[in-house]
């Protein structure tokens, strides 16, 4: 009988199987349906199967030139086919309406969790030069490209090693959160790096993507153990002080689904609607 996994979110045992996916069967997995958060959660052993840098391995089969390759063919991709350049507007856009409907006083120094090939931070700086950005990646080979192609700090690690980083006025984690299987420390790392006033963009796959692909997607590979929605982000968010400002979901130019949240700390906004 397979293992009903706990809801990272609300911490309930009462799962129900939703489905089993079709891609990667080799990994012994099913997922559960949390029906008060909106979750999918991953039955898999995920330290048995994957191990604790295993979810970040995405780089560890490519050399320099491949990661290159990839940045490079990513940065190429004109705005309408583009889920990074549409990212990053998105990001821009918000930032701009939410400093001035809520009077949140933001800064312009940014902080990108997972950054991958830097293409986030590179489309970020291309953008808007105002801002100053820092990356986080825990594969080696990725972070020494980030530095050359990017020209910014990546720093290289997971977050569990990443001390001391100072605060920033806006902290991003672009298809993330699923891969990590504790959520809530996520978002506790995120407050204690996140400047007063900040915001938090989180950006993952949408529950939605199963009605629409099926159980064969890619979204239900192995490394994902979490499949969220805008409802769920908001509760995990809520549960650490946290409120959604906007939030929703997105069809993006790829055609993958996206579930977003922009969040800031309740206390902040207190403060400054005094």
């Amino acid at each position: 009988m397979d293992k009903i996994p706990e809801c990272p979110v609300c911490k309930s045992l009462t799962l129900k199987f939703a489905f089993t996916p079709a891609i990667q069967p080799e990994f012994s997995r099913s997922y559960y349906l949390c029906s008060d958060c909106d979750l999918l959660v991953s039955n898999l052993d995920f330290e048995g199967v994957l191990g604790k840098r295993a979810s970040f391995g995405y780089y560890e089969s490519l050399d320099t030139e491949n990661i290159a390759a990839k940045f490079e063919r990513v940065m190429a991709l004109s705005p309408e086919r583009s889920d990074n350049w549409t990212r990053v507007r998105r990001i821009l856009q918000t930032v701009s309406d939410v400093r001035t409907s809520f009077g949140l006083v933001l800064g312009n120094k940014a902080l990108d969790i997972g950054s991958g090939t830097g293409v986030f931070a590179a489309r970020l700086l291309k953008e808007d030069p105002q801002w100053s950005i820092d990356c986080i990646e825990p594969d080696a080979r990725a972070c020494k490209h980030i530095s050359e192609a990017v020209g910014v700090k990546a720093i290289c690690g997971i977050l569990e090693d990443c001390k001391d980083l100072g605060k920033y006025d806006l902290i991003c984690m672009n298809r993330v959160l699923e891969h990590l299987p504790k959520p809530d420390r996520t978002i506790e790392f995120l407050d204690a790096n996140l400047a007063i006033g900040g915001l938090i963009y989180i950006e993952v796959p949408d529950i939605v993507c199963y009605d629409k692909f099926g159980p064969s997607a890619s979204e239900f590979g192995v490394e994902h153990l979490t499949i969220w929605s805008p409802r769920s982000l908001g509760i995990l968010l809520k549960n650490s002080g946290f409120i959604d400002l906007v939030s929703g979901r997105f069809l993006e130019p790829s055609g993958k689904i996206s579930a977003v949240v922009f969040a800031a700390r309740v206390k902040d906004l207190r403060v400054m609607t005094r």
